[in-house]
């Protein structure tokens, strides 16, 4: 028996479908569940964005009633990932959704059938869905001087904007403009007793790298501490927060463990926070902080799902504390910005404006003032100015410090000496080594060697106490311990020294050092090459004593080819460290070339004069 629809429903039909309804059709769920992620496409009132893995919609908190006139300053943002029924929601409440009734003859308008949502999540792929990798307080900054000023979504980063109207820049700003900003910036922290010019640079480095952090696949953490309480270390936090988001941060205190550390990251992670604020630490590391440092996405499983997703890591990380230990390879991967202040109780400070207040209110300036010297920097044709590599922060390195110290900023990377000094991993190994090779010299030896010279007295007491501090076992040394400490420290050099293996004796490994060839080690003293001012580099140092193999006097030759330095000029240059890195392979031939280049031009400028 053939049927031929009413034309009533044939017209209603055309209707919704021009209205881009769906209709539901028995058989035809997978139509329905394309008909709904279209629609997720093409109607931005969904707010519906994919980030690693799952859907998710930004929500407004606000921190004022809702009977008043709120603006995004007046609130934060979060990031949440969206459930089947809160999707079943939104596509009732932005498609039209109808069934035909038998009774009535005709069709109805119906609520989004739970299986189309729920289907639509299992999916786990949503082509042409827009992609959030974060949420942004501010305008920011591209790699060619463009600026992003407008708020709204953003589908090149994958970035939404959410801030008021902002003040325009000026167009071509020069070095004069990036020295004036650089000035203003310095005299908002002018009453924060930092202990050095660098650390006042390294809070300024922050600020920077907050603003451009949303395309950054890496940057480093900031470390701020101090000898004492009350000098300040989360109200600068706090300050970066307001200028960056216009709100204070979530501050979170330091987890225990590894595993407590992942939750509480990943559930920062994924609520988009722009900064995290880790307070009162006294130890810091662990390979969770080292992974978010220097790796674009996190990967963990979504709290209450076995589901597995991947977040950005695109956030800005602080920690603070009283002088906090920093230990394994966290310590590469922080900057620090220490605060020392010249009286006993800081907190009975008086200060001739209220920090929080000034910088709310000027927020806008702040931050332009920053973009103008990060595009003027560009404008000048991006100069490196020479400064000394920043392994696995490359990116970061041209974007932010080299703006800072070509506007005359001390280099923030300075600080990086302070934090090497206090750590302790470094500090037992290089007491360790000290000893061994006095003991040992390049003899191949077994742990359990070490353990009996130690316990009959054939060692030194310098090796005997520095084995039992790395692996006690009550009065005695463990040898699996101490094992597993000299296995980890393979192959890393400390003071010209590094650990290698040995040969093998009743499936036992033998180990032994490794003293690098050519360099002396017997004087303390060393020289960091840094830059200071305008690119200018300091030049005024103690050459140490060097002794060059010949595979490093051929690299540091070729490095001087066609240039007006001569390699014995170059090696001066350089002091024990330097050798060392060149020794390890820690720095590269295209390093030392632009050290070459560098130091090639001073030669010829001091010629001239």
């Amino acid at each position: 028996m053939s049927t031929t629809e009413h034309p009533a429903a044939a017209a209603w039909k055309r209707e919704t479908e021009k209205q881009l309804g769906v209709i539901i059709v028995g058989g035809e769920l997978h139509a329905q569940v394309d008909a709904l992620h279209q629609a997720l496409i093409d109607n931005p009132g969904f707010n519906i964005y994919q980030r690693g893995g799952g859907l998710v919609e930004i929500v407004f908190i606000p921190s004022k009633n809702n009977s008043e006139k709120i603006s995004p300053a007046d609130g934060t943002t979060s990031i949440v990932y969206v459930s089947a029924t809160r999707l079943r929601d939104k596509g009732t409440r932005h498609a039209i959704w109808s069934k035909y009734d038998e009774r009535m003859k005709g069709y109805k308008y119906v609520d989004c059938p739970k299986d189309v949502s729920e289907t639509l999540l299992a999916r786990n792929e949503w082509k042409d869905v827009r992609v959030l990798n974060c949420i942004q307080h501010c305008p920011t900054i591209l790699p060619d001087g463009t600026l992003i000023m407008q708020p709204g979504y953003n589908s090149a980063l994958g970035i939404f904007f959410w801030f008021d109207a902002w003040l325009q820049l000026e167009d071509e700003p020069s070095l004069a403009g990036a020295q004036k900003a650089l000035e203003f910036l310095e005299n908002w922290i002018s009453e924060i007793p930092f202990r050095d010019d660098a650390s006042r640079s390294c809070y300024l480095a922050s600020i920077f790298t907050g603003i451009i952090r949303g395309q950054l696949s890496s940057a480093p953490i900031f470390a701020i501490d101090s000898s004492i309480a009350g000098a300040g270390k989360t109200l600068l936090a706090i300050g970066s927060s307001l200028v960056l988001n216009g709100y204070p941060p979530a501050v979170i205190t330091q987890p225990r463990e590894d595993s407590e550390a992942r939750k509480v990251i990943f559930s920062a992670l994924s609520a988009g926070d722009p900064i995290i604020v880790v307070d009162n630490v006294r130890q810091f590391g662990g390979d969770v902080w080292c992974a978010i440092t220097t790796s674009d996405t996190y990967r963990d499983r979504l709290l209450g799902q076995s589901k597995m997703i991947s977040v950005s890591t695109r956030v800005l990380i602080y920690i603070t504390g009283i002088n906090p230990v920093y230990y394994a390879d966290v310590v590469r991967r922080l900057l620090n910005i220490r605060l020392e202040p010249a009286t006993e109780r800081p907190e009975e400070r008086t200060f001739k404006k209220d920090f929080k207040t000034w910088t709310l209110g000027n927020r806008q300036s702040l931050i332009n003032a920053a973009m103008i010297i990060m595009r003027a920097h560009i404008l000048a044709g991006s100069p490196d100015c020479g400064l000394k590599p920043f392994g696995g922060f490359e990116e970061w390195s041209s974007r932010v410090r080299a703006p800072l110290v070509w506007s005359g900023a001390t280099d923030p990377c300075e600080t990086r000496a302070r934090v090497e000094a206090i750590d302790p991993d470094r500090e037992q190994l290089g007491t360790l080594l000290d000893a061994w090779w006095h003991d040992y010299q390049d003899n191949e030896v077994l742990v359990n060697q070490f353990i009996s010279d130690a316990a009959s007295g054939k060692c030194s007491d310098e090796f005997r106490d520095i084995a039992h501090a790395i692996a006690p076992d009550g009065t005695r040394i463990n040898s699996r311990k101490l094992g597993k400490k000299i296995s980890a420290w393979e192959g890393r050099v400390c003071d010209g020294l590094k650990i290698i293996r040995g040969s093998m004796f009743r499936r036992a490994q033998r180990w032994k050092l490794q003293k690098l060839d050519g360099v002396s080690f017997e004087s303390n003293e060393s020289y960091s090459i840094t830059n200071i001012g305008n690119c200018q580099t300091n030049t005024e140092h103690t050459a140490t004593d060097t002794h060059t193999n010949a595979q490093t006097h051929t690299a540091i030759t070729e490095a001087c080819t066609g240039l007006s330095i001569t390699p014995e000029e170059l090696l001066q240059k350089f002091s024990s460290d330097d050798i060392a890195d060149i020794e390890s392979g820690r720095m590269t031939a295209d390093d030392l070339l632009t050290w070459a280049q560098h130091y090639s031009m001073l030669h010829v400028e001091q010629s001239d004069k």
